[in-house]
């Protein structure tokens, strides 16, 4: 990233003002970071190429010229920096008094910076040395930080104060041009005022170039325009060109004299010895271009840098060159260019279904050209189509195993259900032996209510004969069972005690409350299934219903054009009966009379001959 240098408001020097004429309308705006290169317009005729490349070939040649372009490169590679955020706001800071960027500690350039501006800790900002142009770039997306950094006018480093100079630079966005021979009556705001309106919508500042009479102008699109209202004149612009910075007191590239960081020492700009007297002489030699004059003299056309849009263009045309077919262009005689003709959805749909039975192609009109871009777009959707079928189908397939899962939880609650029930009418009859005991005893059943059945569980040996014996009921009055005889024919076992039956229950309804609980549990996953898989049904069943819908348009849009298709290769009068065919106007011939039947005129046979009539439909 090179850094803007330009913006500075101080007076520059004539060189830079040499932003030379409409023929330099290729150059442009330097003062941005790299990402802020924009491409401008301008025509050129092709015998002014051919000239242009004759003289580049020419210089090439030239082996001073080879070594002023290695010197350049190397200088504009160790001047780009790392690439800051394009959003950001960045601001220039050039130090003077001899302040050397490349061995002051950055850690120090951030303290001095923050408290110079008084910007805190929380305010983010980002400090980018430049020690080839010796200046620093900081980056922040805060405008009031910005605002505070560009007033910075002394940074105080290891207790020494150096003069500097900030400033904004311009976006990545913006283009810079120029127009010269302006008044320098005019102020800041007059400028502003002149060239800011509606008459120029894509001007968004002008300012001028130090004090002289050229004002840059930048523009928020990504071209210069030709021309630019100064009021009510119409002013040519060019585009600003950047140099490459010279230093004529040490005669080195890459910085200006205004941030040299060895102000004591004095170097001749011509040979670079040592503070030189004033009677010294030397042979001059450019060091950008190799010629016999000052390097960066107002003469050397070597010092603008070639910008980065016209290398751009200067590739495409090479590719061009080299590689004419990926154009895809056809060119006719009379120098347009024309491409193919587009095919249409009738076509497409003639050549899918017309690989058994071709349609004759309408008379009078050339076989249509195939667009490779519709074929693909065409393809494109035949993909997406099957696709869509195959997730139809995994959706449907998808649907169906969810149906048979859920019909397999079903069943095993149903089973845990049915379990449950015939564990819960067992456990009476477990509980009590008051029923075995009557038919041990003869009696006919022990049956009672649910009281009964509950004190016989609860009661101790004492008071179980009282119960069975208050249910007994006389042998005449029952008759005896089979249950009973083989009851009856069993030896006697002692009954359970009071504790043992209580403790029988405990474990029952430990049993019951862990069977509950687990019952509850398992209902509640399959709710919670059931809803998931409910919500999933209800997805799949609005994309099937988008599948669908989409098959059906694909289906409609094909019969259309199939329709349309069939309608266009039909002959006139195909496909009507025999009669509207014979009523196709013809030539009668009546006698001597020869009249022309055209649509909406009729003969009618009357009276003593034939007498025309028309009739209005």
């Amino acid at each position: 990233m090179e850094v803007d240098e330009a913006g500075t408001g101080e007076p520059q020097d004539k060189r830079y003002e040499e932003a030379r004429s409409v023929s330099t309308r290729e150059d442009e705006d330097a003062d941005s970071v790299a990402d802020g290169w924009i491409e401008v317009t301008r025509r050129r005729g092709r015998a002014n190429h051919n000239k242009v490349e004759g003289q580049e070939d020419a210089r090439s040649q030239s082996p001073m010229r080879q070594g002023g372009r290695s010197i350049v490169s190397k200088v504009l590679r160790a001047s780009k920096m790392s690439r800051l955020p394009s959003d950001d706001l960045k601001i220039i800071v050039r130090p003077r008094d001899g302040l050397n960027i490349r061995s002051t500690c950055g850690v120090s350039l951030d303290e001095a910076i923050r408290r110079e501006a008084g910007v805190s800790d929380d305010e983010m900002i980002t400090i980018c040395p430049n020690p080839t142009q010796n200046i620093l770039v900081v980056s922040t997306p805060e405008e009031k930080t910005a605002t505070k950094i560009a007033k910075i006018k002394v940074l105080t480093i290891n207790g020494k104060r150096y003069e500097t100079n900030a400033y904004v630079s311009a976006p990545e966005e913006m283009v810079k041009g120029i127009i010269r021979n302006i008044p320098l009556t005019y102020t800041q705001d007059q400028l502003v005022h002149a060239l800011v309106n509606t008459r120029n919508p894509s001007l968004t500042y002008a300012k001028r170039l130090g004090s002289t009479t050229t004002v840059i102008l930048l523009y928020e699109e990504n071209r210069v325009p030709t021309w630019v209202y100064f009021n009510s004149v119409m002013i040519r612009v060019s585009l600003y060109r950047k140099q490459i910075d010279f230093c004529k007191e040490c005669g080195r590239l890459g910085h200006r004299p205004d941030v040299f960081p060895r102000p004591e020492i004095k170097l001749c700009p011509i040979c670079g010895s040592k503070n030189p007297s004033s009677e010294h002489e030397c042979t001059p030699k450019c060091q950008i271009c190799g010629e016999a004059h000052p390097t960066a003299d107002r003469t050397c056309k070597a010092k603008y840098k070639v910008p980065h849009i016209v290398k751009q263009r200067r590739w495409r045309a090479s590719k061009k060159r080299n590689y004419p077919s990926q154009d895809g262009v056809r060119s006719t005689p009379g120098g347009k260019q024309r491409g193919p003709r587009r095919l249409t959805w009738s076509d497409i749909v003639a050549k899918r279904d017309g690989d058994s039975v071709q349609s004759p192609p309408l008379s009078g009109s050339p076989k249509a050209a195939p667009d490779r871009d519709l074929a693909a777009r065409m393809e494109n959707m035949e993909k997406e189509n099957k696709e869509l079928r195959e997730e139809l189908t995994r959706a449907r397939k998808q649907n169906e195993k969810s149906l048979r899962k859920i019909e397999e939880l079903q069943q095993t609650l149903n089973e845990l259900l049915k379990r449950m029930g015939e564990s819960s009418g067992g456990i009476p009859s477990s509980c009590t032996s008051a029923p075995r005991g009557a038919a041990e005893r003869g009696d006919a059943t022990a049956t009672g209510g649910e009281e009964g059945e509950k004190d016989m569980c609860c009661g101790g040996e004492d008071e179980a004969p009282a119960a069975v014996g208050s249910k007994r009921k006389s042998p005449s009055d029952v008759q005896p069972s089979k249950d009973a005889d083989n009851h009856a024919q069993e030896p006697k076992r002692p009954r359970p005690g009071g504790r043992k039956i209580d403790a029988m229950e405990e474990m029952v309804n430990k049993l019951t409350n862990k069977t509950e609980r687990m019952f509850e549990t398992l209902l509640t996953r399959l709710n919670e299934y059931n809803a998931e898989r409910n919500a999933q049904y209800a997805a799949v069943n609005t994309q099937l219903a988008a599948v669908n819908k989409r098959i059906e348009d694909l289906e409609r849009g094909t019969a259309q054009l199939q329709q349309q298709q069939q309608e266009r290769h039909e002959p006139a009068g195909a496909g009507l009966p025999l009669s509207q065919v014979a009523n196709v106007p013809t030539i009668l011939n009546r006698g001597s009379r020869r009249r022309h039947c055209v649509e909406g005129l009729r003969w009618r046979n009357g009276g003593g001959g034939h007498r025309l009539r028309r009739r209005r439909y």
